[in-house]
């Protein structure tokens, strides 16, 4: 690496002494920006309209002569490109271990060593482990609604979007990934995406020396009031999903 002395040039400047690994954020006159180490060596080159650091990887920004526009792509520490600069992406971030990229409106991903998980095809997108990730795809022309489904770091769905389950909802609760069917009853997956148990209980209590507290809802029509009328009926669970007993 070349050292640039930075205490003989009046023209550089640092902007953030806060990066780990002793890294610090630089920029030059033009407004470039760079990265060096505490003795002065290039990390990144100054080079880059906008430069932003984390999770061990550069979020860059340059501009192209040749077409006029500005392209984003991501480094690592040895200043290989990760994502390739393309002026097709409209913001690009780095959540729990995985970089996000946005085309227009719709989100893709690709895992931090640059391998493409899934194409910009999604309204948000969210990691909640280190191997799945929620996805979901707004319905804007009927009903505004917004549809989950759960994708692994292969891009394979786990739990494909609905369309027609309004209620789904997609959560790491504890060791587990818990989700709901149109119905409002909760299912539970393995951190892996392995099925442990199938919406069944419309509450799942927190588990305490292996047992949760569950409820079922079930439903009686009141010729009388003319309405339906709720019942819920609880019981016990083990670590296993196994049902101990319930009173109904």
């Amino acid at each position: 690496m070349k050292n640039i002395i930075p205490n003989s040039d009046k023209h550089l400047s640092v902007r953030n002494r806060n990066l780990e690994n002793g890294l610090i954020l630089v920029h030059a006159e033009g407004s470039l920006y760079g990265c060096i180490n505490r003795v002065g060596d290039i990390v990144i080159p100054i080079q880059y309209s906008r430069l932003s650091y984390s999770e061990g990887l550069f979020i860059a920004v340059i501009y192209d002569d040749a077409t006029k526009s500005y392209k984003k792509g991501v480094l690592n520490l040895l200043n290989d490109e990760v994502v390739p600069f393309e002026n097709c992406y409209s913001d690009i971030k780095i959540e729990n271990g995985l970089i996000l990229y946005r085309i227009g409106g719709l989100w893709g991903a690709y895992t931090i060593y640059g391998k493409k998980i899934c194409e910009a095809k999604y309204s948000h997108i969210k990691p909640i482990t280190d191997i799945m990730i929620k996805v979901g795809i707004v319905d804007n022309f009927l009903s505004n609604n917004t549809y989950w489904g759960l994708i692994n770091i292969k891009g394979e769905e786990v739990l494909p979007i609905n369309r027609y389950n309004t209620k789904c909802a997609i959560w790491k609760h504890d060791q587990f990934i818990a989700y709901t069917d149109n119905n409002g009853c909760i299912g539970y997956l393995d951190i892996t995406g392995r099925e442990l148990l199938k919406p069944t209980y419309t509450h799942i209590g927190d588990f305490v020396d292996d047992y949760a507290i569950v409820a079922k809802t079930l439903y009686d029509y009141c010729h009388e009031e003319e309405r339906e009328i709720e019942n819920r009926f609880y019981g016990v669970i083990n670590s296993s999903f196994e049902e101990i007993f319930f009173i109904i």
